[in-house]
């Protein structure tokens, strides 16, 4: 029997987003987003919100993307 993995967080489907997980826990979270799709809604709302910041910031209208807010 495999071992229970920890519940998948906001913190997690953010990780996801950015690619920022590991090859493991990525795989737990696809199959929480495959069998919720309220999760993969949110996936979907933070991929478009991360969108959006690049739309802004690439413009060259607001400078620089700032380190936090580019990709590991």
């Amino acid at each position: 029997m495999a071992a229970p993995t920890a519940p998948v967080t906001a913190e997690d489907l953010n990780a996801y987003v950015d690619d920022a997980l590991d090859d493991a826990r990525r795989t737990e979270v696809e199959a929480h987003l495959a069998g919720h799709p309220d999760a993969a809604e949110q996936v979907a709302a933070y991929r478009h919100m991360n969108e959006g910041m690049r739309a802004l910031y690439c413009t060259g209208t607001m400078g620089e993307v700032p380190g936090s807010l580019r990709p590991a």
